[in-house]
């Protein structure tokens, strides 16, 4: 009867800290560039957060994935930035997202660069 509830139990905690967990979801990098860092921010912030890749770059046509903080019923849209070896940003703003979504940054999502209309 006790091992009954014990694995009861241990079901349940691992349930409920799978549906916990964020969203897996994998970056890809189609802009042309190796990417230096990544960003990801809840659409709602106005905090960028860490970098994503660290130490590391993202060579063009590469992907990874991650685990989002936040499970999705909490927050379903997101910001992404990629800022590539020369140091230019592509983003995405608003961006619904779900478990398995791919976001794809490509170079059509390359930041205006407000000083070069000067």
């Amino acid at each position: 009867m006790k091992k009954r509830i014990l694995l009861s139990l241990l079901i349940f905690f691992a349930v409920s800290l799978a549906f916990a967990a964020g969203p897996r979801i994998t970056l890809k990098n189609s802009t042309g560039y190796e990417v230096a860092e990544i960003f990801i921010s809840p659409a709602d912030s106005d905090d960028w957060g860490d970098d994503y890749l660290g130490n590391t770059t993202l060579d063009d046509g590469d992907s990874f994935t991650v685990t989002l903080p936040r499970p999705l019923s909490a927050v379903n849209t997101y910001d992404f930035q990629f800022i590539d070896i020369d140091g230019d940003s592509y983003t995405q703003f608003d961006v619904v997202i779900r478990n398995g979504s791919l976001i794809e940054m490509t170079f059509d999502d390359i930041d205006d660069d407000e000083d070069d209309d000067e």
